[in-house]
């Protein structure tokens, strides 16, 4: 089985009055959104040419309750679409920038172990 992404939420995040103040689905689509924002590695950006393969299946139009969400704070508006404010979403989850160089450490560090296993079998 392939290892998946996984993103943070606070545990508290349904109690915040914000969240109740948009909403039912607009939690929802808070909820979808941070997945997708963790799987696509976009910072917390929501781009809005995404919003029809991001939110299917979920009730009304997301462009509404993203903007349910901006209207409490817990979204912003951003050139793409819209954002989770980057301070909340580095403090929850890594940065695209903190994925890539994690994978690229770890595929450094199973080249050299294979490098070293080679060079054990070649007895050098």
């Amino acid at each position: 089985m392939a290892k998946g992404l996984y993103a943070s939420l606070s545990c508290q995040l349904p109690d915040k009055p914000e969240i109740i103040e948009a909403g039912d689905i607009a939690e929802l689509v808070y909820y979808r959104a941070v997945l997708r924002c963790r799987e696509y590695l976009t910072n917390g950006v929501i781009d809005r040419r995404v919003l029809a393969r991001w939110f299917a299946g979920i009730r009304g139009k997301p462009a509404a309750h993203l903007d349910a969400l901006v209207s409490v704070g817990l979204l912003e508006p951003h050139p793409q679409g819209w954002s989770i404010p980057l301070r909340v979403w580095s403090e929850w989850n890594p940065t695209a920038e903190e994925v890539q160089e994690a994978r690229h450490l770890e595929r450094e560090r199973k080249r050299e172990y294979r490098d070293r296993k080679k060079a054990e079998r070649s007895g050098t």
